[in-house]
């Protein structure tokens, strides 16, 4: 993979505050690329590993990746 890039780069998640503190980043679901040449996008879900907290608005994120020869 010669870059990847994910966006939105930052999504707004609510909840309790103590439970907010503590996020430092979100996962997606995975992104097969096996079979990129170039570059491609892919839309996938984010989430956080808190049933607390929730994303304020929409979860879809776009991932683009980017693969080069070595």
């Amino acid at each position: 993979i010669a870059s990847q890039q994910v966006a939105p780069a930052q999504i707004t998640v609510v909840g309790p505050a103590s439970h907010v503190a503590r996020l430092t980043s979100a996962s997606t679901d995975q992104v097969d690329v096996s079979g990129v040449v170039g570059s491609s996008e892919f839309r996938t879900n984010a989430y956080v590993n808190d049933q607390y907290v929730r994303f304020q608005s929409s979860a879809q994120v776009t991932v683009t990746v980017t693969m080069r020869k070595q």
